[in-house]
């Protein structure tokens, strides 16, 4: 997955997030407590920006080169079928204009049409595993961000709610 398309989905958690935090605060009944019961020690609040912490780890080694290995092993697939598919069209324009209509002309041409609809499948494949990837590498990210999260607020007494916590 690009960048980019890594930076939308972090984008769209951090809306979620936001939805669920601003659903959480205005359709929650307020509840009344003594103002003896609260004190300023009581409310600790800490903040922690999600999205750079997010793009930090994807773009860590690790994260970087199972990315990388994957975008490789693609590419050979879909380069060794767009060779194939090449070669194809390059013996159909070398191709005696005369010899366009014989049997083999066609038989060329088909397996150069099997060769390009191959190629296209494949690239669409490729887009769609490198994009799983990339979504499940973002997922492991967040879920490790949010329990080292909930690590420090717990060691630093502040608070640390979760989605789970919203509904």
């Amino acid at each position: 997955m690009h960048r980019n398309t890594m930076l939308v989905l972090a984008a769209g958690l951090a809306g979620a997030f936001s939805t669920a935090v601003a659903g959480h605060l205005f359709l929650t009944p307020a509840v009344a407590s003594s103002p003896s019961a609260v004190t300023l020690t009581d409310a600790r609040t800490g903040t922690v920006d999600v999205l750079q912490l997010l793009e930090r780890m994807l773009d860590m080694e690790s994260y970087a080169t199972e990315r990388d290995n994957e975008t490789r092993v693609w590419n050979e697939q879909v380069t060794s079928i767009a060779q194939e598919r090449d070669s194809y069209l390059q013996a159909l324009q070398q191709m005696d204009p005369d010899q366009a209509e014989t049997p083999a002309a066609q038989s060329l041409y088909a397996q150069y049409q099997s060769a390009q609809q191959r190629f296209e499948q494949a690239r669409q494949q490729a887009g769609m595993a490198i994009d799983t990837l990339a979504a499940g590498q973002l997922t492991r990210a967040y879920q490790a961000v949010h329990a080292a999260v909930q690590k420090v607020a717990a060691e630093q007494g502040t608070t640390a709610s979760s989605p789970a916590a919203w509904t």
